[in-house]
C-alpha cells in the first residue's frame, strides 16, 4: 500500500534501524540499475527507468523507504515518457535524495 504525500515539513530523520540500513542500500541500487536517465525536477529527481524495471518492487521499496524516510515524497508515474520515480523533499534534504537515488545528469 502506498502512502500519500507528506508535508514538507516533516522532519528530516530516518527511523530504519541502522542493522537495515546496508540491506535497503542495496534494495535501492539493485533498482537504480534498471535507471535510464536522472534529471532535476521542482524540489527533487525524477529518475526514468528502462522498461524491464520490476514496477512491484519499485512500488514496495518506495513504500518502505516512505515509512522510515517520511519526510520524502515519492510518486511513481508510467506514461509517454516510460516508467519513472519522482522523489521530492525539503530543500535540506535534497542532499539526500541525490545520495539515494543519484544526481541528475
Amino acid at each position: 500500500k502506498l502512502v500519500a504525500a507528506t508535508s514538507l515539513d516533516a522532519p528530516i530523520a530516518c527511523t530504519l534501524a541502522s542493522g537495515a540500513m546496508p540491506r535497503r542500500l542495496d534494495d535501492w541500487q539493485s533498482l537504480l540499475a534498471y535507471a535510464a536517465r536522472r534529471e532535476s525536477i521542482d524540489g527533487g529527481l525524477r529518475v526514468t527507468f528502462d522498461a524491464s524495471v520490476p514496477i512491484a518492487h519499485l512500488a514496495q521499496l518506495v513504500a518502505d523507504e516512505h515509512a522510515c524516510c517520511s519526510f520524502f515524497r515519492f510518486s511513481i508515474t508510467v506514461d509517454d515518457r516510460g516508467v519513472a520515480l519522482e522523489a521530492r523533499a525539503a530543500p535540506d534534504a535534497l542532499p539526500i535524495v541525490h545520495a539515494l537515488l543519484g544526481a541528475p545528469k
